[in-house]
């Protein structure tokens, strides 16, 4: 059953049942735009398609939505996938992620998401992958850095005063391949004459002089790598990718998330010389989230097969495996020697080796290793001289040693960050975090208004995001309506995509950067809504604290143990039907936050707010709830503007942990009072163990 539809691709081979294995491809990097992929393949090859569906795996593949660093929506488009193949196919029983290059990060994520979706992944095979995320491109931004400060009388073509460093959005070629290198380099005049002239490229090597050749070296060795084609190939991520990632409306927008103000180059002279830039908090903050792995994967097993000279994806990114606490009987590496250089470059031999030993792992045979796999790939190598380069004697160095630490103190986001948010300036509205799951998600609500224009009195936007060092990204932000207060039936409800939400916090640890960094106990949000909302800015800080019993940034040795009575905070939904709720907050002196969100009694967004003092006798809240109207979202609020409702009383009294009934008294015109059983839906860090 071949074909496509829109983006994706499925390939089911004759006698395939629901139920049935599946794998899903990921393709590697390309700066071509998608509506530019003549078809979307299932395998990187017809050879390796007819291989896998030959021995009745299933194949779907999704071309990525934007071109280049497309790891932006990759979460949503592989969700996609597995939905369509689910509508044309029928379910499918386990789950094998393979990808190369680019393709293996997006594997690896996917396993993330996969797994804590309750999807059966099990395994993933990831060739030469990028799993250091983020930290790739910061070798990029050095590139380009110290490029222009070895070739100081011939720098690369400069971009917006803003940018400098960056080439323009605008001159990015509309035709790039797969993988910018030298070809591209010297199809573009301007660039391709400052590089000969400082470094001797695109000429006669018998024209090349000394002083040329010995500044290609000092790049060479400043940036750690050998291979005069790998200069080249990575020069041209320097501008173009970089450029793309940095400016691309669909990716960081015109924000540089990248930072080498601490950054030594090891030599004193360069040192002084190089260009030295500050990134923006929440474009970093974005930039990790999205692109860096963070755990875990469910039962998956791993296998990662790096090549170990490869200079544009360096096999040290596999130092970041050892971060996810991956059990080792689920994580196998197992690395390549090669006779030269090359990217992401197997045999036919080493690729099938890889995949069998796979298949045999997922199957209760053994766990593969180099020797291993170096032995099955002897057994099956069918052409003369195929490669069979599984070599266990190859080590390593740092990552650190192959990219250079950005000497950046962490300000790591903990429970402490949950409570809720404002902004002086927009009083009336504001911010509730959850910190949930051991700090790898948060819950982040955002209690405002409509546009201008907007019909209702009240918005609410709430979204699932990703945590990270210092940042919360959420890729996906919705606002709903529909339901109405009375009567609430949850089919009724209508989920609209708002856009994201990308949050940075002020830290302890550095002085602030000028302009950048915030201090402790504020956070800056950015916003990129739909056309009816569009994109800004807010600066907010903590009103309220949950669970923890110190504030920020003034611990000292064993933190104190949280109010027992915060153990009840989360969120908590109707046991009738989700679709509005309570985001409960209770702090150390065991005053309680709740925030509500709802729709009116015509069917619009509703939200209440309600502060109470926590009864640990009787296990109970009572809440004087408040309704706010009368403002604007964005650049037409006015606080003024603000009017503030008596809208009555809400009781929350916990039969256990998970199970409790909401009451509420309302005293506002046309509202209905009434009970529910409700349960809760999450369980904020650093909260008490509670057992019903």
């Amino acid at each position: 059953m071949p074909g496509a539809t829109g983006r994706y691709a499925i390939d089911v081979p004759d006698g395939w049942q629901p139920g049935g294995r599946l794998i899903v491809y990921s393709h590697g990097f390309s700066m071509r735009f998608p509506s530019q992929d003549v078809q979307v393949e299932t395998a990187p090859n017809a050879e390796t398609r007819g291989y896998f569906m030959g021995r009745g795996y299933a194949l779907a593949a999704a071309s990525y939505s934007s071109r280049g660093w497309a790891m932006f929506d990759m979460e949503r488009e592989q969700r996609a996938l597995l939905a369509e193949f689910r509508r044309r196919a029928g379910n499918p029983g386990e789950i094998i992620l393979f990808g190369g290059s680019l393709g293996g990060l997006v594997s690896m994520k996917t396993a993330e998401d996969y797994s804590a979706a309750g999807e059966q992944v099990a395994a993933v095979l990831a060739l030469c992958p990028p799993l250091a995320g983020a930290r790739s491109w910061d070798f990029a931004v050095d590139t380009r850095l110290l490029f222009d400060a070895v070739c100081e009388s011939n720098p690369l073509p400069e971009g917006s005063a803003a940018l400098p460093w960056v080439l323009d959005y605008s001159a990015i070629p509309p035709d790039l391949s797969d993988i910018p290198d030298g070809a591209t380099l010297e199809s573009v005049l301007p660039i391709a004459n400052r590089i000969r002239q400082c470094m001797g490229f695109f000429q006669p090597s018998i024209f090349d002089t000394s002083a040329q050749l010995q500044r290609r070296a000092q790049l060479k060795s400043l940036l750690r790598i050998t291979s005069d084609d790998f200069l080249l190939t990575n020069i041209a991520y320097a501008i173009y990718p970089l450029a793309d990632l940095i400016q691309g409306p669909d990716k960081l927008a015109g924000f540089n998330g990248f930072d080498n103000r601490f950054v030594n180059y090891g030599d004193p002279a360069i040192n002084a010389r190089v260009r030295r830039v500050t990134g923006d908090p929440i474009a970093a903050a974005k930039m990790r989230a999205s692109s860096n792995l963070r755990g875990p994967i469910g039962k998956a097993k791993v296998l990662v097969l790096p090549t170990d000279r490869d200079e544009l994806v360096i096999p040290e990114h596999v130092e970041v495996l050892s971060d996810l606490r991956i059990p080792r009987e689920q994580l196998s590496i197992a690395l390549i020697r090669q006779t030269q250089p090359a990217h992401c470059d197997f045999s036919k031999s080493e690729l099938l080796a890889g995949f069998e030993s796979l298949r045999n792992w997922i199957d209760g045979g053994p766990q593969p290793d180099a020797a291993s796999l170096r032995a099955n790939c002897l057994d099956r190598r069918g052409l003369s001289g195929d490669r069979c380069g599984f070599d266990p004697s190859i080590t390593l160095s740092s990552l650190d040693q192959r990219i250079r630490p950005r000497q950046l103190e962490p300000r790591p986001i903990s429970p402490r960050h949950s409570g809720s948010w404002f902004d002086p300036q927009f009083d009336g509205e504001g911010l509730l975090i959850e910190i949930i799951n051991g700090g790898r998600d948060a819950v982040v609500s955002w209690y405002t208004y409509p546009p201008v224009g907007g019909d209702g009195e009240q918005r609410w936007i709430v979204g699932l995001g990703r945590v990270t060092e210092d940042g919360i990204h959420v890729a996906e932000a919705f606002e709903y309506r529909g339901a109405r207060f009375a009567d609430f039936d949850p089919a009724d409800i209508q989920t609209l995509r708002f856009g994201e939400l990308t949050l940075a916090f002020g830290g302890c640890e550095l002085p602030p950067a000028p302009g950048q960094s915030l201090p402790a106990g504020q956070l800056r949000l950015r916003f990129q809504g739909s056309s009816a909302y569009g994109s800004g800015e807010r600066v907010l800080a903590q009103l309220t604290q949950n669970a923890v019993t110190y504030p920020l940034c003034t611990e000292v040795g064993i933190p104190p143990l949280p109010e027992p009575s915060s153990s009840y905070a989360g969120s908590w939904f109707r046991a009738s039907g989700a679709g509005d709720g309570w985001l409960l907050q209770i702090g150390s002196d065991r005053r309680a936050v709740v925030g509500w969100y709802t729709f009116d009694p015509q069917g619009k967004p509703a939200w209440l707010i309600g502060t109470g003092v926590f009864d640990p006798v009787f296990g109970r809240v009572t809440f004087a709830m408040q309704r706010t109207r009368g403002a604007r979202f964005g650049p037409a609020f006015r606080a003024a503007d603000v009017q503030r409702i008596d809208w009555g009383e809400l009781t929350l009294n916990f039969d256990t942990c998970n199970r409790g009934r909401a009451a509420w008294s309302a005293r506002e015109p046309g509202w209905t009072s009434g009970s529910e059983v409700i349960l809760r839906l999450t369980r904020v860090d650093g909260t008490p163990a509670c057992e019903d």
